[in-house]
């Protein structure tokens, strides 16, 4: 099947980028659509040889779906040290304390985005993601943390209906 048969009704793609590393789940490729974000996999090996003029098929995928979130963190590390370039996503909902304020906490990871030497720069990720997230975002947060050398966006989304 392909990554356009696993739409819902009212659902199109942003973006798509392939030739990634994304774990966990050692996924390849990366979606983006009007409500989700799509981590999945594509055949491989000696059978996509064989399936010329065809697109690859999905293996398997996992979605995370904007309803139900509250904010988006996105963290790009720059290459230092011999840590190489990523991006980590990290999906949090909005808690309230006992004293009637809220706070945000991390409900898990999405994924840790690493660029192919022969696949897109983590920059154009980056900038695709980012422009995705803004629409349906209330607030973007800007931050650096120079101690990681990374780049912060935390995207405070709307409450979903």
């Amino acid at each position: 099947m392909e990554l356009r048969d696993y739409l819902m009704p009212g659902e199109y793609i942003l973006s798509v980028f392939n030739n990634l590393d994304i774990s966990p789940g050692k996924f390849n490729g990366l979606a983006v659509t009007n409500k989700r974000i799509i981590l999945f996999n594509t055949n491989s090996g000696i059978s996509k040889h064989f399936r010329r003029n065809r697109s690859a098929g999905i293996k398997n995928l996992k979605s995370t779906f904007f309803k139900g979130i509250s904010m988006i963190q996105m963290e790009i590390y720059e290459k230092s040290w011999g840590r190489r370039e990523l991006i980590s996503l990290t999906r949090y909902v909005k808690l309230l304390r006992s004293d009637g304020s809220y706070q945000y906490t991390p409900d898990g990871i999405i994924g840790i985005i690493t660029p192919k030497l022969d696949g897109p720069s983590l920059s154009e990720i980056k900038g695709v993601l980012e422009s995705a997230l803004k629409p349906i975002a209330l607030e973007i947060e800007y931050s650096y943390s120079e101690k990681d050398k990374a780049q912060i966006l935390k995207f405070i989304l709307r409450p979903s209906e």
